[in-house]
């Protein structure tokens, strides 16, 4: 509803002006009270990794990738979460390398 769509944008809002505290807390509190963990999973560990929490960031790549097989199959074959999936991918690959050197 209207309250989710003002949290998202306010957090997105306060990830883009560099304040990864209000961002995250906000994440935080939707991970908590709404449906959908995996986007605000995805979410928060962008933010990590954008703040160099690499291994924070892969955890919670990692848990939304298992949310995301818990789907039942025509689920995980929507467009969205085929792209979401594959984002979780291309990141985790990313933050392997990152690790590695």
């Amino acid at each position: 509803g209207p309250v989710i769509g003002v949290q998202e944008r306010a957090g997105k809002i306060g990830q883009r002006l560099g304040k990864f505290e209000d961002g995250n807390k906000r994440i935080n509190a939707m991970l908590k009270t709404q449906g959908g963990q995996e986007k605000w999973l995805v979410t928060r560990a962008k933010l990590l990794k954008k703040y160099g929490g690499n291994e924070e960031a892969k955890s919670d790549f990692g848990r939304a990738l298992l949310a995301i097989n818990k789907f039942p199959p025509y689920h995980r074959k929507t467009v969205a979460i085929v792209r979401l999936r594959n984002e979780i991918e291309e990141n985790l690959a990313a933050i392997a390398g990152a690790l590695n050197e």
